[in-house]
């Protein structure tokens, strides 16, 4: 929605998805690690800082026309990498690890007296989600390279 008004100086909003995506988040992380750090749990101020950090970067991405724009790109080399590395089956390909971490948490819960194959799942998939990432990574690092970022 533009501002008829001249001057007035609105904050335009650059991504609403993000802001409200960020917003929730952040309410829902501090009223938790609030409650903590009020019961005596100290470590939750490390959390509330980490949540404070998100916040402040959410808003940059949505609130700041450049922080908007590094952002897609960065979700577009993303996207590209993953399409290259594994074609047709890039969600799959990215999403193994945690279907197979999921799978595993149901599985301990309708087989508990068979913990040893949840946990080997749990494992493989903590191990691939970490492999995939790697490779990833490393892709993206190249693929940053042809933009001189």
């Amino acid at each position: 929605m533009r501002n008829k008004f001249k001057g007035s100086g609105g904050v335009k909003v650059y991504s609403w998805k993000i802001l409200i995506i960020t917003l929730i988040f952040f309410i829902i992380a501090m009223t938790y690690y609030i409650k903590d750090l009020m019961a005596g749990d100290s470590s939750a101020i490390a959390s509330i800082l980490l949540w404070i950090y998100f916040l402040i970067r959410g808003l940059w991405v949505t609130l700041n026309e450049d922080g908007f724009a590094n952002n897609k790109l960065n979700e577009d080399i993303y996207k590209q990498v993953v399409k290259k590395l594994f074609g047709k089956w890039s969600f799959i390909a990215t999403s193994g690890g945690l279907i197979l971490i999921v799978f595993a948490s149901i599985l301990s819960k309708i087989l508990p007296s068979q913990k040893w194959i949840a946990i080997l799942l749990f494992i493989i998939g903590i191990l691939y989600h970490i492999a995939v990432s790697i490779l990833v990574s490393k892709h993206i690092k190249a693929e940053r390279r042809k933009y001189l970022l």
